[in-house]
């Protein structure tokens, strides 16, 4: 009886052994991989890797994405990569998305689609939801957003510090503005010594990139489509409640604010924080990559000022 009931526990115990087993593998797992225009990649080598395990996704050509048929569900390392393109090494715990939010399509349950975008070697990146994001960058450019009410003023302002307006978008009060000598860091900072300029920063551009040739015939055109906004000095930080069961606490917040020279802007939350870059704030997007690194940091977001949608008649 006794040699019974120990068969009976370990079939039991094989049976729940084998279903927990099941419950560690995420199904169909999907990812698109883009580039700076958002045209779907091909030829792209995708890989997880976790407890020394490589694990590579097939590319399906129905469906212009990769996919993992089973992976387990354990934080690893995917690693995209593709010639001619910088690469991009993540943190990755899979997941298969129906599982917790069922969708069907087409009769089917179809899995959520991890995306990433991967720029040429050597473009710039930004950070939207804590993802890499490529951009085009446009030295020799600035954007800015000023006080309507005060636009003479702005404009004066410009014109004694040689800036010329490149493109002005008068719905939104924000401009475009080139020059000709020292770099976008010295320009960035006599833009903000203007009492009536509100924000300032780097261009952000996504499409095909623009050679800043400062070429007076350049078509406002050309630039107004490529260039979508700026960069100014704040973003968003969401931090982690908890480190290796040890509560993450305001001093800690504070401590690593001082240690990269930002201020909080008031309004935020316990895991939230808006800040901004005292002082010299052109290196934003560095910054917030290095920022990224820190333990105590879940995710980073920056904040892009938008210029109003070009018009087809400038």
């Amino acid at each position: 009886m006794k040699k019974t009931i120990f068969i009976c526990l370990i079939l039991f115990s094989f049976s729940v052994f084998s279903q927990n087993a099941k419950k560690e593998w995420a199904k169909d797992v999907r990812i698109v991989v883009e580039d700076v225009d958002q045209h779907r990649l091909k030829n792209v080598s995708v890989k997880f890797i976790v407890s020394n395990k490589n694990y590579y996704a097939k590319y399906v050509e129905k469906n212009s994405n990769y996919r993992f048929d089973s992976i387990p569900i354990l934080k690893g390392k995917l690693r995209i990569d593709l010639n001619d393109y910088d690469g991009q090494n993540r943190e990755f715990l899979p997941m298969s998305y129906y599982k917790t939010m069922p969708i069907v399509f087409q009769n089917k349950p179809w899995s959520w689609q991890y995306k990433f975008t991967l720029g040429k070697t050597g473009c710039s990146y930004t950070l939207r939801d804590n993802r890499l994001i490529p951009f085009t960058d446009f030295p020799g450019f600035l954007g800015l957003s000023y006080d309507r009410n005060n636009l003479d003023s702005v404009l004066q302002f410009l014109q004694i510090n040689d800036f010329k307006i490149n493109t002005h978008f008068t719905e939104t009060a924000t401009m475009i503005v080139s020059f000709k000598q020292k770099n976008n860091a010295q320009n960035l900072k006599i833009l903000m010594n203007c009492d009536h300029i509100l924000k300032a920063g780097r261009p952000y551009g996504r499409g095909t990139s623009y050679s800043a040739s400062h070429d007076e015939s350049a078509p406002a055109l050309i630039m107004s489509q490529s260039i979508t906004g700026f960069f100014h000095n704040s973003f968003s930080i969401h931090f982690h409640q908890s480190l290796n069961d040890k509560l993450i606490t305001k001093k800690d917040r504070e401590l690593l604010l001082e240690k990269y020279n930002l201020e909080e802007i008031p309004h935020s939350s316990s895991s939230y924080a808006r800040v901004k870059i005292k002082g010299n704030h052109s290196e934003i997007n560095t910054l917030m990559i290095k920022l990224r690194d820190e333990s105590i940091v879940q995710t980073i977001s920056s904040s892009i000022h938008g210029f109003e949608k070009p018009r087809s008649d400038i």
